[in-house]
């Protein structure tokens, strides 16, 4: 029951923000909203899609705030739903940049067969580009790399006990090469969505104190 409860408040982890951003540009995309998945499923950052960050120059590492961390999050209301990730760029004073703001597609959908609770708490997922190591040094998308492929697993935050959806990451390189990204897990920041990457969240998130969440509270 207390499940069920928490699903309800998914979205008050998720930054107004970054919210209002995704539901603008998802009455754009849902004009041609390509594969479209009900279930939890496997997706992939494509390399043209990092290009695309390249080329307006956003990773320019001679830009002392360019981007340095990224910031993924799920949009889904729990079956029956449609289920879509989205991912935007963060510069290096912890500013996000909203034109950034790039939805995964569905990748290895017949293979991909993802096991996990109905219901499952929605956090802002935070990680360094070093960490995921799609870009070269001077900014450049990694030759190598075909797309970035995440696999949704369940998580429990060891502090709140609560179960929250989170990711594994893989590099699909040119071949067929498949790498698992290094670090392991790609965790939410709870109970403090709007937080610089990495996990856990510093003692404040963006000038916001990171406050202990109960389900009293909700």
């Amino acid at each position: 029951m207390q499940r069920n409860l928490l699903s309800r408040y998914q979205i008050s982890f998720i930054p107004l923000l970054q919210l209002l951003i995704a539901i603008s540009w998802l009455a754009l995309l849902s004009c041609n909203p390509g594969k479209q998945s009900k279930v939890p499923t496997c997706v992939k950052l494509t390399k043209a899609q990092i290009q695309k960050w390249v080329t307006k120059k956003y990773t320019d590492p001679t830009n002392p705030n360019h981007m340095t961390s990224v910031q993924f999050t799920t949009a889904y209301a729990g079956p029956g739903a449609i289920f879509r990730v989205y991912v935007m760029g963060v510069r290096a004073d912890g500013t996000p940049i909203p034109e950034s703001l790039t939805e995964l597609t569905p990748v290895d959908q017949d293979a991909c067969n993802i096991k996990l609770p109905d219901f499952l708490l929605l956090g802002t997922i935070p990680r360094k580009l070093s960490e995921l190591n799609i870009l070269k040094s001077d900014g450049g998308v990694m030759d190598s790399l075909e797309y970035l492929k995440l696999v949704p697993v369940e998580y429990t935050d060891p502090s709140t006990k609560y179960q929250f959806m989170a990711y594994e990451s893989y590099h699909i390189k040119t071949g067929g090469i498949t790498l698992k990204v290094e670090g392991g897990v790609l965790p939410p920041c709870p109970p403090c969505p709007n937080c610089i990457a990495p996990c856990p969240p510093p003692t404040s998130c963006f000038g916001t104190p990171c406050q202990a969440i109960s389900p009293d509270s909700l």
